[in-house]
């Protein structure tokens, strides 16, 4: 019998009745998203080697809260065409058939519920018995696990299906809330994100491990600030860093001299960020103070730091002995054509001289007797001049500075005065005799550069006038340039196929120079810089690629 107090106590209204289900439900609904926020928190923070056990505490978690015997974890690959089973919490530590998905299709295990999952649908399936036929698969493999209501939400990165978590009842039906799956689909987002940051961290640390065992220095710095985020193994061992040290404290121009941050400011950086990367050489500079000649390439990645910033990658390479070795072999060359053009001088030259003074005796002799051989003898001794003449341009070429222990300004008179003489082109010399150079190494080098170039007007360009300029120019520095009329380099050239190209930039390296060409009008302009401190001594800087530029 029914208690008579309870029977006269006033009963709720339905407004009343509506207000209090509103209420439960807003209560609910509370709770659910602050139960999301808690997952969502417990895997901010999580370390990418501790997923999997994060995953289990979640599933768990899920299920306990939703009231379900059995939660799991998908993982989908290869473009959400196939599917693993990862992980699995069962309220009676049973282990289900469904962890045998291993590397299936996920169109031939779950073809309905794929097309859903894919377009970041939730499935909620109240009752497995009542699923339609196009999803026999589905009830099929659920039946046998003795499911009977499922919850499927998506995991989606960028939109990408990477996955799928499953909560399923065996005990009853649940009509599962829209509410509940549009949370437990953010839950499913958070585990998605970690899934994402682990298989980042993974790639960062083979690319890490891949980088520390090169022999190359690898850098990588802010864009803008240079600040170093990143150093190899390599890096730290070349500039003197320990294995430990922190790096994140210095910055790029810490690492290498003025004139190569200031190169880099001014035109690698900006080559980087508008084709993609610079290449060339330059120097750094160890914690000791000690400069190495390097080759570089720079070049702006396309990932951001977790700051947000922009780097660029430095990857270097030592090339001191390989210097060493260049101007070893380069000092050789020199010394066989000093050598030789001393021998052609000396030797051939006197040879001729001596045979010339014996032509002239006899044609004087010749002469003397009013002999008709006379006109003849002449001409032999006339020959045996210009042999003479050409023996001593071929010595001068050959050693143009030190066998005449004359300045390189007397040198490059000569080198013109000899292409004129023979006829090859019409050759003149524009030099300011103010600058004088004493290290005979840099005068060398500026001589070969121009004779080079010359020879290059007169075998490619085929030019019919050529300028050799020696002068000052605006910024102070100074200008060894070649002009000349012919036909220049082919529209598709590239700087370093010319093997003369690459020894007259070498050269210029070798002074601390920098070369360029210009072509305008048919007209080319090869020019070797080189600053004023460079003229008195040798100083061997890096070589940057020779620049090029078609007005």
């Amino acid at each position: 019998m029914s208690d008579p107090q309870s029977l006269l106590a006033p009963q709720p209204g339905p407004a009343t009745r509506k207000l209090l289900r509103a209420e439960t439900a807003l209560q609910q609904r509370v709770e659910f998203e602050s139960f999301v926020y808690r997952i969502q928190n417990h895997f901010v923070n999580l370390p990418s080697t501790e997923l999997d056990w994060g995953i289990r505490e979640a599933l768990s978690a899920m299920a306990e809260y939703v009231g379900v015997e059995q939660a799991h974890c998908f993982r989908v690959h290869q473009h959400g065409q196939i599917v693993d089973h990862t992980q699995e919490w069962t309220a009676d530590n049973r282990t289900t058939g469904l962890t045998a998905l291993r590397r299936v299709p996920l169109d031939d295990v779950f073809p309905w519920a794929a097309q859903r999952l894919r377009r970041g649908d939730g499935l909620a399936i109240y009752s497995v018995a009542s699923l339609a036929e196009a999803a026999a698969l589905e009830r099929t493999l659920f039946s046998r696990e003795g499911i009977l209501s499922v919850l499927f939400v998506p995991m989606l990165v960028r939109g990408t299906l990477v996955g799928f978590l499953g909560l399923a009842s065996t005990t009853r039906e649940i009509h599962w809330d829209n509410d509940a799956v549009s949370l437990l689909k953010l839950a499913g987002g958070n585990i998605a994100d970690a899934f994402e940051r682990q298989r980042a961290d993974t790639a960062r640390a083979q690319l890490v491990s891949i980088l520390d065992a090169t022999s190359d220095f690898v850098a990588m710095a802010e864009r803008g600030t240079g600040r170093l985020v990143y150093l190899n193994q390599a890096g730290r061992r070349m500039t003197g860093f320990a294995d430990d040290e922190e790096i994140t404290l210095w910055h790029i121009r810490d690492i290498v001299p003025p004139w190569v941050h200031e190169l880099k400011q001014r035109v690698c950086y900006p080559t980087a960020e508008a084709r993609g990367s610079w290449t060339g050489e330059s120097s750094l500079l160890t914690r000791d103070g000690r400069e190495i000649t390097v080759s570089e390439s720079i070049s702006l990645l396309p990932s951001r730091t977790e700051e947000g910033a922009e780097c660029f990658a430095h990857i270097i390479r030592d090339i001191t002995e390989q210097k060493r070795l260049e101007k070893e072999v380069l000092d050789i060359a020199e010394r066989e054509q000093s050598r030789f053009g001393h021998d052609l001088h000396d030797g051939l030259g006197q040879h001729l001289t001596g045979v010339q003074f014996m032509a002239q005796v006899l044609q004087q002799k010749l002469e003397a007797r009013e002999a008709p051989e006379a006109a003849e003898a002449s001409e032999i001794a006339s020959l045996i001049r210009e042999g003479i003449t050409q023996t001593r341009d071929l010595a001068r070429g050959l050693s143009p500075v030190v066998l005449q222990s004359k300045s390189l300004q007397d040198a490059l008179h000569d080198l013109a005065g000899g292409i004129t003489r023979r006829g090859q082109a019409a050759c003149e010399a524009d030099l300011d005799d103010d600058i004088a150079i004493t290290d005979s190494e840099t005068a060398i080098q500026l001589y070969r550069i121009a004779q080079e170039a010359v020879n290059n007007a007169l075998k490619h360009g085929q030019a019919s006038h050529i300028t050799i300029s020696l002068q000052h120019d605006e910024a102070g520095r100074v200008d060894l340039s070649v002009h000349d009329n012919g036909h220049g380099f082919p529209a598709d050239f590239q700087p370093g196929l010319g093997m003369g190209l690459r020894v007259m930039n070498y050269r210029a390296g070798l002074i601390g120079g920098s070369l360029e060409i210009l072509q305008r009008d048919g007209r080319t302009t090869v020019t070797c810089t080189v600053e004023e401190d460079g003229l008195d001594r040798a100083r061997h800087g890096a070589n940057h690629p020779p620049v090029i530029r078609r007005a």
